[in-house]
């Protein structure tokens, strides 16, 4: 999925997947979907309700960076068991290695999974 990240991140901000999970991920959100052609309009109400028709999306860009910051740390902690899996691994280059800077990702879309 390079360049691209899938997070799965509870409400509370526990990450129940890491960018390392995507098709856990992935199967999720299907499984959500099976039967539905669009999104529930009382959940999108709520939401709409509970983020001031999105003025206040502070609880979620909170999530974003526990996504963020479990990017950063599940990339250091697999180029580290790399490192000592085999000799020939290499560390990537600075540039190359995601940080938990909001500025340096761009939000292409994002799911917010509510019960009714």
């Amino acid at each position: 999925m390079a360049p691209y990240f899938l997070v799965y991140v509870h409400d509370d901000g526990t990450v129940r997947f890491s960018f390392a999970q995507p098709k856990e991920s992935l199967l999720l959100m299907r499984d959500l979907a099976a039967g539905h052609a669009s999104a529930l309009e009382k959940l999108c109400d709520l939401f709409d309700a509970r983020t001031k028709n999105g003025a206040d999306m502070s609880h979620y860009d909170g999530l974003i960076q526990k996504a963020l910051a479990s990017i950063s740390h599940t990339f250091h902690k697999r180029a580290a068991s790399s490192l000592q899996a085999s000799r020939s691994a290499t560390l990537p280059a600075a540039g190359d290695m995601p940080s938990d800077d909001a500025a340096a990702f761009d939000l292409v879309t994002w799911l917010v999974i509510l019960a009714p």
